[in-house]
């Protein structure tokens, strides 16, 4: 299955009513809270809650970009920083004018260096900053991971967790958590 095939099944996923059983594991923790029970993605029409960055942990990034989807479609304003190319990304979900940034090396006007930490977490605050209730989606916290020492990556989860909660928004971090350690694991699930 081609990255268009599993973005629009991915956009379907999201139109449509939950299923019934359990859901992909999804995980909140606002900030100042130690380690939470998981949490479960919300189910039909629920929304996900402000102040809240939520830890999807998923092989494919489908149910993070269902939320992020969902959360839009109630009229919340969404970026997205994403491994995927933003133009095949936009065309694939009918994301329209939402800004999506592109998390590589290659020179583009929409990349975001996976290096560039600082820039990433300015991107997100100046997004954060132009107005409240926005959501955030960062697909694919591994590939950042792995280009960077992982007590950087801490940090930036805990900066962007903190934006979030300031600004009211919702942050949606979506990871391959059979990438890491347990131990990696046990922390960024902490952090978030």
């Amino acid at each position: 299955m081609g990255l268009r095939d599993k973005a629009k099944e991915s956009a379907l996923k999201a139109s449509m009513p939950a299923p019934e059983g359990p859901p992909e594991k999804a995980e909140s923790h606002g900030a100042g809270e130690g380690p939470a029970e998981p949490a479960e993605a919300p189910k039909g029409g629920a929304s996900l809650e402000s102040s809240v960055t939520y830890l999807v942990e998923e092989e494919r990034p489908d149910v993070a970009y269902s939320l992020f989807l969902s959360t839009t479609q109630q009229g919340m304003r969404g970026m997205i920083v994403s491994r995927t190319y933003p133009k095949n990304l936009r065309k694939s979900l009918n994301l329209g004018d939402v800004p999506v940034y592109w998390l590589t090396n290659a020179m583009s006007d929409e990349a975001i260096g996976p290096k560039d930490l600082e820039r990433l977490t300015l991107t997100i605050r100046r997004f954060m900053e132009e107005g409240g209730g926005q959501v955030v989606l960062l697909d694919s916290l591994e590939y950042v991971i792995t280009n960077n020492k992982f007590v950087s990556v801490l940090r930036l989860l805990q900066t962007i967790r903190d934006i979030v909660t300031v600004h009211k928004g919702i942050g949606i971090v979506s990871l391959k958590s059979s990438t890491l350690e347990p131990s990696k694991l046990s922390s960024v699930r902490t952090e978030l």
